[in-house]
């Protein structure tokens, strides 16, 4: 993290990710590594005044977590629970959609 912040304009450029996405193995997981895997997330937010509220999030193999997230949505929508419009999943559906996701628990310090 402390690196990005200072070589973040580096890891941008063409030629890096370039190198980058040259090491990224075709076809994602496989089925196997899906169903054992897990994903972990962590985000912290401060203000001016110190006051700093952070959150983690665990749940299934990341792919496997989009996918369950879009039927999540998909689900709503054919519910007829939806604005029209544009809208990201949290401003739709609010910060808890992912916890309606079996597997996923969040921890918010």
């Amino acid at each position: 993290m402390v690196f990005s912040r200072y070589a973040g304009w580096l890891m941008s450029t063409g030629p890096v990710q370039k190198f980058l996405q040259g090491r990224i193995p075709p076809g994602g997981p496989a089925d196997g590594e899906c169903t054992r895997g897990k994903s972990f997330s962590w985000g912290e937010v401060s203000e001016a005044s110190n006051n700093r509220k952070a959150a983690r999030l665990g749940g299934p193999e990341g792919y496997t977590f989009n996918a369950l997230t879009v039927l999540k949505i998909c689900e709503k929508v054919l519910a007829g629970d939806f604005k029209a419009g544009f809208q990201t999943p949290a401003k739709a559906y609010g910060p808890d959609l992912v916890l309606q996701i079996e597997e996923v628990t969040r921890e918010d310090t």
